[in-house]
């Protein structure tokens, strides 16, 4: 997020897209993190948006929903990271994607 936050203030072209002029003053960076900390701390909230727009991303064509590769950086684990393998699972597109965020918890 720092890095984010710097590049707006050097870059005019990210200042058009967030509609900050250039006196403007750009957010400290915990600003963005503690606002969303607050607005999504109830995780049903995050799967529910999440889940539907991988939904629409599956309907569209965009993800191959048989392999499924999990950067596992921040998982408290003995494994670094997975990658899991659908074969001939006839799931519908809902199930799917409830039983892949299952999955990566």
């Amino acid at each position: 997020m720092r890095q984010t936050i710097k590049e707006i203030e050097v870059k005019v072209a990210y200042r058009w897209f967030l509609g900050l002029t250039l006196e403007d003053k750009v957010p400290h960076f915990t600003t963005y993190g503690k606002n969303y900390s607050r607005r999504f701390q109830d995780k049903e909230v995050i799967e529910t948006i999440f889940s539907h727009i991988l939904g629409l991303c599956l309907n569209a064509g965009l993800i191959d929903s048989t392999e499924i590769f999990v950067d596992g950086t921040h998982i408290k684990s003995a494994a670094i990271s997975c990658s899991v393998k659908l074969k001939n699972r006839n799931f519908d597109e809902h199930d799917r994607i409830k039983n892949w965020i299952a999955s990566i918890r």
